[in-house]
């Protein structure tokens, strides 16, 4: 019976280990992620800086970029429906913008929320 509450207890203080490991490993994630960025709430403001939409560092590429075109009508690869749907369901999620890319050119460039 002695042996029985030993292991019992054993147990328990693994379980008991285990669960605060749990515990405290998700509090140091929400610790990180809410210290990443700086702002007062994610729902007042979810894009927290204008900062981390600027270049932070210098990637190597082509001397000289190519430019994007934009298709005029006779040059659009997807129908005129489906870029109305896509931007219809854009705009009811709240995006700030829509940019198709296909073929080479852009479809469909829109943008909400000025």
């Amino acid at each position: 019976m002695n042996y029985c509450l030993k292991i019992l207890s054993a147990s328990s203080l693994g379980l008991l280990v285990l669960a605060a490991l749990i515990i405290f490993s998700d509090l140091l994630f929400w610790d990180r992620y809410l210290h990443a960025y700086k702002f007062n709430t994610f729902v007042d403001n979810p894009f927290p800086t204008i900062d981390r939409l600027k270049p932070q560092e210098t990637v190597k590429g082509i001397p000289r970029p190519r430019s994007i075109t934009s298709a005029g009508a006779a040059e659009k690869t997807i129908s005129r429906e489906s870029l109305e749907a896509a931007s219809k369901f854009a705009e009811a999620s709240s995006s700030t913008s829509l940019i198709v890319y296909h073929d080479g050119k852009i479809q469909l460039e829109k943008y909400w929320q000025g």
